[in-house]
Order: structure tokens, then sequence, then C-alpha cells
């Protein structure tokens, strides 16, 4: 089996957008969502994002969701070296890394695990 990963911005927008692919997605196959991994990315570090309701808005149908907090190195653009990362996306990131792989081994047989 197979896993995706949508990328969004932290933002009402990004979320607002996301949902309308998900629920495209979500048309195709019913397999679709359940292997799906949504990384909430957080691009300036204060938003007014209510972030409990964007993960229970976009875990709608199955897909995980995982935030990824601001970082000043990912801010800054280029290659990503992740010995330059903060703690806190490190961990983000090991979370990211193991919900897509438990979506890309479950056949589309996970419920609704978040990361």
């Amino acid at each position: 089996t197979h896993a995706r990963v949508l990328v969004t911005p932290a933002t009402v927008e990004g979320v607002a957008a996301t949902r309308s692919v998900l629920d495209w997605m979500g048309g195709l196959h019913t397999s679709m969502l359940p292997t799906t991994v949504v990384a909430l990315a957080h691009a300036v570090p204060d938003t007014a994002l209510d972030e409990a309701k964007a993960v229970e808005r976009l875990g709608v149908g199955g897909p995980a969701v995982v935030s990824i907090p601001y970082d000043r190195h990912l801010a800054a653009g280029g290659a990503i070296q992740t010995e330059l990362l903060g703690e806190h996306t490190r961990e983000a990131a090991a979370r990211l890394a193991a919900a897509c792989m438990a979506r890309a081994n479950s056949g589309g047989q996970t419920g609704r695990p978040r990361a």
C-alpha cells in the first residue's frame, strides 16, 4: 500500500483549501483518506489558528494530522539540516515519519489516529 502526505500552512485558508482536497480525495476511493497524513506546517511563530479545531476538521474521514511547529531553520528556506532544527521540530518530524509508515503499512485499515 501507499501513503501520501499533504502539507498545508497552519492558516484558516490553508486548512479550508486542504479540507476541500481531502473531500475530493475521499470521493475517489474509500482507502484514500485512511492512508493520508496531513502535515500542518506553522510558517510563523504566532498564529491565530485554533489548532485543535484545525486538526479536528482535517482529520474527518480518517487522515492523520501532524502539527509541525514553527522553526527558524525551516522558515529560512533552503536545504534542511536536521542538526539545525529545534527539538520540537525534530520530534514532530519523527511523528510525521511514523504516521506515514503506519499508514503505508495499514492497507487503509486504520481508524483515525493522530500523531
